[in-house]
């Protein structure tokens, strides 16, 4: 997996191939997709889909603290709420925020983060997708953050999904993932 500018290039079968959705993009840019756009990603032509940042360095421990904040989720689309004290998949002290689809949650699905309180970046994010009913498909995504090199980027996750029935739990599947052999430094 490289990164490139206009998304992510996976090798399948020996070839590169293009890929939009953000569960393969490990870098902010992904991530920003999966918050605004959900599961499907940007509309062909959105800048996000385009273009991507860079991943951000990590922070010197040895900076100066934080004198204001800039919003990393659009408060437009979600009310946020405290959640306490919780850890990062690391182990690290964190504080967890809840977050509430103001409206589409299809197309808002981050309803938790968990900030690191050392580095106060996102350490984990969870994502909901589908809403249970008498026959539905849902799904929920836990991705955990860390430091690649000097990057902060998705290390590993889990994906869970539950087909339901009548009401009840028909099928469930539990996926474990990793972004092994990331390169964030892959020239396109």
């Amino acid at each position: 997996m490289r990164r490139t500018r206009a998304g992510v290039s996976v090798a399948l079968d020996g070839a590169q191939k293009h890929v939009e959705t953000p569960i393969f993009n490990p870098t902010w840019s992904g991530v920003e997709a999966w918050m605004k756009y959900g599961f499907d990603g940007p509309p062909p032509g959105d800048a996000i889909g385009q273009t991507s940042a860079a991943p951000s360095p990590t922070p010197n421990p040895h900076s100066p603290k934080t004198i204001a904040v800039v919003a990393a989720v659009d408060p437009g689309a979600y009310h946020i709420a405290d959640g306490g004290s919780a850890r990062c998949a690391n182990g690290a002290p964190g504080h967890r925020l809840l977050l509430y689809a103001l409206s589409k949650p299809e197309i808002h699905p981050l309803t938790s983060v968990v900030v690191d309180q050392a580095t106060m970046r996102f350490c984990t994010m969870d994502f909901r997708m589908g809403a249970a009913s008498g026959l539905s498909f849902t799904g929920a995504f836990e991705l955990h953050l860390g430091a690649v090199g000097p990057y902060w980027l998705v290390q590993d996750g889990t994906a869970d999904f539950q087909v339901r029935v009548l009401g009840l739990s028909a099928q469930h599947s539990r996926i474990a993932f990793a972004y092994s052999e990331l390169d964030p430094f892959a020239t396109p």
